[in-house]
């Protein structure tokens, strides 16, 4: 059985218009990198939609920030050294059961 995968083709080339969907303005335009074209040499392109944008920045700006915030573990590390607080085990255990309460909630 010969299978016929031009219709597969076709729909990958043209654009959402030529397929009978409306075009958005922030979808990626994949079906004009993938047009052939006589040129040789030629580059292809891919246009990211704002949010892909965004994303991305976020990612710079996240992977920019150091893993320990060491003013802040100095801090801590000067009240422990003070005496600072007491945390009893029951202290503890009763947060990390409020926590756990806290977050069940937010997921239902």
């Amino acid at each position: 059985m010969k299978i016929d995968n031009s219709g597969l083709v076709a729909s990958l080339t043209q654009s959402p218009k030529e397929r009978g969907r409306p075009e958005t303005p922030q979808a990626i335009n994949i079906a004009a990198s993938l047009q052939p074209t006589a040129k040789t040499g030629q580059n292809d392109a891919v246009t990211l939609t704002d949010t892909a944008a965004r994303m991305q920045h976020l990612e710079r700006v996240i992977t920019a920030q150091p893993v320990v915030n060491n003013q802040r573990v100095t801090q801590l590390q000067e009240i422990v050294n003070e005496g600072g607080p007491q945390i009893t085990s029951f202290d503890l255990a009763t947060r990390m059961i409020d926590f756990e309460k806290d977050l069940n909630n937010a997921r239902t």
